[in-house]
């Protein structure tokens, strides 16, 4: 069978996030199916694709299988999210995180006094999100760059701290990890993962990056440059 390498845009409604994630439809670990919970062969999962943006689902089955669910996403459903997300910008650009009380792995509280006086990089992400956890070898790439001194980076996740644990066992995420951030999340209306801020000494939400991308490292690099560079 021929391989397909594929790029799927992600658009699910629940818990929403956007981006580009990479399958092998040939994957014997893969259970394909349609809109309609059909099994599918590859090459009907591959004419899915080439009739325009899909959306995906996942399940995991355990034992490293997954069942892939592809559903066809309209241009006007993705220019609404598109338009959901720039307003969801324009809200909280200037503005300050809603007061939160949260514990990061090791069970100390972080709240919003203690991120005040440093620049503060923050990544909205959970567990099963596949963008989130694909760009976090870039993420630690970006902590190195910076001494605690200069920059704080946390990670509110929406899971518990089972969950996240559980993760850390089979990949490093150099971030201060902030578990059962669901509450926090609400506040602020996000539905879109990962959700990347940047934010000032003064607690001003300065910069916003909605979404992981191949060039995160260098995207969030020189936001965080621009944040620190108008102190000056």
């Amino acid at each position: 069978m021929k391989t397909y390498l594929i790029g799927i845009l992600i658009f699910c409604l629940s818990l929403n996030f956007i981006n580009a994630q990479e399958f092998r439809l040939d994957d014997p670990n893969l259970i394909l199916k349609d809109s309609s919970g059909n099994i599918i062969t590859a090459k009907q999962a591959e004419e899915i694709l080439r009739k325009g943006s899909v959306s995906f689902q996942t399940v995991d089955l355990g034992n490293g299988k997954q069942e892939i669910i592809l559903k066809p996403v309209s241009n006007k459903s993705l220019e609404q999210k598109d338009e959901e997300n720039n307003q969801w910008k324009s809200k909280w650009t200037n503005a300050k995180l809603p007061p939160f009380e949260l514990y990061n792995i090791s069970g100390k509280k972080i709240e919003n006094d203690d991120l005040l006086g440093k620049y503060v990089v923050v990544n909205f992400w959970f567990v099963g999100c596949k963008p989130c956890i694909q760009e976090m070898p870039m993420l630690n790439k970006l902590v190195k760059k910076y001494t605690k001194d200069q920059v704080v980076f946390i990670a509110p996740s929406l899971d518990g701290k089972s969950s996240v644990t559980k993760m850390l066992e089979k990949r490093d995420f150099e971030y201060e990890i902030l578990t059962d951030a669901k509450s926090l999340s609400k506040d602020m209306g996000l539905s879109s993962y990962p959700t990347h801020l940047i934010i000032d000494k003064e607690g001003n939400i300065k910069e916003i990056l909605i979404g992981a991308s191949e060039d995160i490292f260098e995207d969030l690099d020189t936001l965080l440059s621009k944040v620190m560079a108008s102190d000056k």
